[in-house]
């Protein structure tokens, strides 16, 4: 067997922080291959933010999409902490 003794807490951060950056981190793609897409099919949330903000001006929904992507990465965040960091082991 395999003991991960003083690298569970780091496999433990990059979990996280690898998740939030696959889920999210789309803008770049989104935005240069197909711009939201034919009737909105590739726009994520992120993307909304992005249109609704800076290029439709529409600044308090873009604030509120904001918040909300801001609570799913957080409960997303305390879900993975909850399950993942039982089986974290310091020493």
């Amino acid at each position: 067997t395999i003991v991960f003794p003083l690298l569970a807490p780091t496999t433990f951060f990059l979990l996280v922080v690898n998740t939030v950056y696959a889920l999210f981190d789309t803008f770049g793609i989104v935005h240069a291959v197909t711009g939201g897409g034919p009737g909105k099919a590739t726009e994520t949330l992120v993307y909304k933010v992005y249109n609704d903000g800076f290029v439709n001006l529409i600044l308090g929904d873009s604030a509120a999409q904001s918040v909300i992507l801001m609570a799913i990465v957080i409960a997303l965040t305390a879900i993975q902490f909850r399950y993942v960091e039982r089986k974290v082991h310091y020493g």
